[in-house]
């Protein structure tokens, strides 16, 4: 109940202790249950095909072969906020 309470709550709404433990149950990467709610898929291969397919950087667990997306990167890239570099030639390097 207390997490549903903090989940809709914003810094000026909730003491700094109770602020601060919500910060710290926030994960780093997306959880399974996340993966596949974005994916659509259970099995390890075909997230990461999933994921390959729309150019999103992830890396592979070395145990379980489970791909490893960070939630701040997932955020992003859902939002759009993300921006692609493009390479460009460096034209000043052949002028010498």
């Amino acid at each position: 109940m207390l997490r549903h309470v903090l989940q809709d709550a914003t810094p000026q709404h909730v003491s700094k202790v109770s602020w601060e433990k919500k910060q710290m149950t926030t994960r780093l990467f997306l959880t399974d249950e996340e993966l596949q709610d974005l994916t659509g898929y259970c099995r390890n291969a075909d997230r990461c095909r999933w994921l390959k397919e729309r150019n999103w950087k992830f890396e592979r667990n070395a145990i379980t072969g489970r791909p490893v997306v960070s939630r701040t990167y997932a955020e992003s890239m859902l939002s759009g906020a993300v921006v692609k570099i493009e390479p460009k030639l460096n034209l000043a390097a052949f002028r010498r």
